[in-house]
C-alpha cells in the first residue's frame, strides 16, 4: 500500500507526539482506518492527513 502510514510514522511526519495524534483522531481532526484482521493496526492515508492538517 502506497502512502499509508502507521500511527508512529504519522506522528513523526506531523512532528507531534502519539498522544497528540490520538487526541486529534478522537476529535475527528485526522481521519484513520483499521488495517485488516481482528487486531488490525490504526493506519493513516498520507493524502488525507495532509488535507486535514492544511484545513486546520
Amino acid at each position: 500500500m502506497k502512502d499509508v502510514l502507521t500511527k508512529k510514522e504519522t506522528a513523526k511526519y506531523l512532528r507531534i507526539s502519539i498522544r497528540t495524534l490520538d487526541r486529534w483522531v478522537a476529535a475527528g481532526i485526522v481521519p484513520c482506518f483499521k488495517g485488516p484482521g481482528r487486531n488490525g493496526r490504526v493506519l493513516f492515508n498520507k493524502d488525507l492527513v495532509d488535507e486535514a492538517v492544511t484545513e486546520q
